[in-house]
């Protein structure tokens, strides 16, 4: 995902954009830079999605390779960037996409829509839309 497609999700999810009110002109709040908007933003999670997104931070930054065992991570999640925070929020609420996985869809759509018919085929973007539409995006 794009830093700007980041923050746009975070900020559907905590309610600061709701693109069915028509064009939104405000500014998207820093997620991925701003310490203070990310936990803006972990104050609307569910205790059932705490538990995800710090087993998920934990894994962003503790790698399994690590010294430290997963247990240990715990004491080192408060080092964590806004940037690692706001990655651990989007897969706690199932709107991360993945590259491979967009750049994969991308391609089997693009097959699916060539062999199916003569237009052209979608644009990522397009692809990206789709994905996080099925996904039940926020």
């Amino acid at each position: 995902m794009t830093e700007i497609e980041q923050r746009i999700a975070i900020a559907k999810f905590c309610g600061v954009i709701k693109l069915s009110d028509g064009p939104w002109t405000g500014l998207v709040p820093e997620y991925l830079a701003d310490l203070n908007a990310m936990h803006e933003a972990e104050k609307r999670l569910s205790i059932d999605q705490c538990v995800v997104y710090n087993e998920t931070l934990g894994k962003i930054c503790v790698p399994i390779t690590s010294l430290f065992r997963r247990s240990q991570a715990d004491g080192y999640l408060f080092h964590a960037t806004a940037a690692q925070r706001a990655e651990a929020f989007l897969k706690t609420i199932g709107v991360w996409v993945y590259k491979q996985e967009a750049t994969r869809l991308a391609g089997l759509a693009q097959l699916r829509e060539s062999t199916a018919t003569g237009k052209t085929s979608p644009t990522t973007e397009e692809i990206l839309d789709d994905l996080r539409a099925d996904r039940g995006s926020v």
